[in-house]
């Protein structure tokens, strides 16, 4: 190569070149992907506006009237135009401007008005009992996806007295012969704005309640070896009386869930008491009917239940003097251990620690009871980690939707009183008394939740109102008529009716010439059980997305994903009770077209 300089130099030139070359290309590829990204995002900003103008024009009058001349909304970075005729709503997303875009994007909608025609209409599923359907009477057009009325699991069999006729043929049961009825599938399902009622209630001070309406059930003391500390518990009792109801024959525990896997028997051990505290020494009777003088045994707990431990020779204590229940667990590996429930016990206090370290709290106390004594846990009050949950809730009902629904009176509670606060190095929340006995069949860590309650007689605030529950909603009729004129009741929860004691008078809030629904929610269920008297409401029983589940009740109109009639019910479709302000509703709605240019 020395001898040919001029080769060397061209190879090198080309080199040159090629890297060059590779180099530009690099580039272009690079500025194309930023290119391409940024006119991408544009794109999607575009696309994001012309969906806030749908959204806008799903609750508007006009436009679900198929009659909006265009209008024009400014947002953050760009503008969005909106125009609605009878084929549906167009809607524009321009980034900068209408006037001097460099993107846009269109979307067009099918929306169709707004339908509150039918008598009852469900999405989903309407059904009822065949064995009753003589004392159903539906006065008004019925449309659903499906119909179940003969009581078999076959749905939309059509055929005379099966699930329902062949149009023109009426739907059954038959109600009044001198109005045709329809069936179809819904098309236009309404849509229940919540933040417009929201705001409609916050307006008059009737949103409720002002603060959480959720929190976990709290209250269990760890047995075992939590965050590398053992750990005992402890509950003291006061033995005073007669012999008989000094004396301990078995001992009752109610235990939590296991955390971990925690492993080996429970010791329990009646101590005596020394400074307000566990002495460490088995207690001994004064009197002895079997020849035993202490109490101390063993048992293999089940969780989240009741724990039975006999002592066969039952030992009668000293009148008048403190005892301690101890229940230890040992040698149990890090974070793993047992859990005994908190309860109230009117007779001494907890204690949570081990040996001279024990910690003690008035309350709470172990969930407990002694035989053949009268010594027990009172296990109507409930617990919670939220020291303000229960604030102002006296009267108010209280839920725990972990088990399930209203139809087991067990999964709720009227709060009969004001909360006690508890403070201490046991526990630091709120304690309230319910009225009935819930605390063995409710697990710490189910998620409580508040309803309002309305009652006749001591809740005339809630008349002539609508009411916005955060949480459920309870129409009790268990002491007296619940008679709510001028009441519209809206929730994020369910809507319950409950109770025998009177006929139920309930009649739709009106407002402005327009009227609200009588009993509405978007994702929770209705619930009106069979009752020995009528039930009355006058306007519309609606559920988006859960079930209206009725028995023995008249009224106008019910929308919901899925109904559900049982025993007398009869409802007679009137118009002027499905007048609702407009925004207060929107329908479903349908892509049927976009561009972008």
């Amino acid at each position: 190569m020395k001898n040919r300089p001029s080769m060397t130099l061209i190879i090198a030139i080309g080199i040159m070149l090629i890297l060059a070359l590779m180099g530009w290309t690099v580039v272009n590829f690079a500025v194309g992907d930023y290119y391409s990204a940024a006119r991408f995002g544009q794109s999607q900003k575009a696309l994001y506006l012309a969906e806030a103008g749908i959204s806008w024009a799903k609750t508007n009058a006009s436009c679900l009237d198929g009659n909006l001349s265009p209008v024009t909304h400014n947002l953050a970075g760009g503008q969005y135009q909106v125009f609605c005729n009878a084929s549906g709503a167009y809607s524009w997303g321009y980034l900068p401007s209408q006037a001097n875009y460099t993107v846009m994007r269109g979307i067009n909608v099918g929306l169709g008005s707004l339908d509150f025609s039918y008598c009852v209409e469900a999405n989903n599923n309407f059904t009822f009992s065949d064995a009753n359907r003589n004392i159903k009477f539906f006065n008004g057009n019925i449309i659903a996806q499906n119909y179940s009325t003969d009581g078999n699991a076959v749905v939309n069999e059509i055929g005379f007295f099966r699930d329902y006729n062949p149009l023109p043929g009426p739907i059954f049961p038959l109600g009044d012969s001198s109005g045709e009825r329809t069936q179809d599938i819904p098309k236009r399902y309404p849509l229940i704005n919540m933040d417009y009622f929201f705001n409609a209630s916050n307006a008059t001070g009737t949103v409720w309640p002002s603060g959480n309406v959720s929190a976990a059930l709290a209250g269990v003391f760890p047995l075992g070896n939590q965050a590398g500390t053992d750990y005992s518990v402890a509950q003291m009792v006061h033995l005073q009386g007669n012999a008989a109801s000094r004396t301990i024959s078995s001992i009752r525990i109610l235990h939590g869930p296991n955390i971990g896997v925690p492993a080996g028997n429970i010791t329990v051990r009646v101590e005596d008491d020394t400074g307000g505290a566990p002495s460490g020494t088995l207690a001994v009777g004064t009197a002895v009917p079997s020849g035993s003088t202490t109490l101390s045994a063993e048992y293999a707990p089940a969780s989240s239940n009741w724990n039975n431990i006999v002592f066969p020779n039952g030992v009668e204590f000293d009148n008048n003097q403190d005892y301690w229940i101890v229940l230890n667990a040992t040698a149990q590996a890090n974070d793993n251990y047992y859990t005994v429930r908190m309860g109230y016990y009117t007779g001494g206090k907890g204690a949570k620690g081990h040996g001279p370290g024990w910690k003690t709290q008035n309350d709470p106390g172990i969930v407990f009871s002694i035989s053949p004594a009268s010594k027990a846990t009172d296990l109507t009050w409930i617990y919670t980690a939220d020291p303000a949950f229960f604030n102002s809730m006296n009267n108010m009902v209280v839920r725990d939707v972990s088990r399930g629904g209203w139809a087991d009176t067990n999964n709720w509670a009227v709060i009969s009183g004001n909360p006690v606060a508890v403070s201490g190095e046991l526990f630091n929340g709120t304690r309230v008394q319910v009225s009935r006995p819930v605390l063995d069949l409710w697990n710490a860590g189910d998620i409580l939740r508040l309803g309002r309650r309305f009652y006749n007689g001591n809740d005339g605030a809630s008349d002539h109102s609508l009411w916005y529950s955060k949480g459920d909603a309870l129409i009790d009729n268990t002491a007296s008529a619940a008679v709510l004129p001028d009441t519209s009741i809206v929730a994020q929860g369910d809507i319950a009716v409950l109770g025998n004691a009177g006929n139920l008078a309930m009649d739709s809030r009106t407002a402005g010439g327009y009227v609200y629904p009588v009993m509405a929610t978007q994702s929770g269920n209705v619930y009106s059980p069979d009752g020995l008297t009528g039930r009355a409401v006058r306007g519309l029983i609606y559920s988006q997305e859960g079930s209206v589940v009725l028995g023995n009740i008249s009224g106008n109109s019910v929308v919901a994903n899925h109904t559900y009639f049982y025993n007398r019910a009869n409802f007679t479709y009137n118009a002027s009770e499905v007048n609702f302000p407009p925004s207060s509703f929107s329908v479903n709605s349908s892509v049927s077209g976009w561009m972008e240019k």
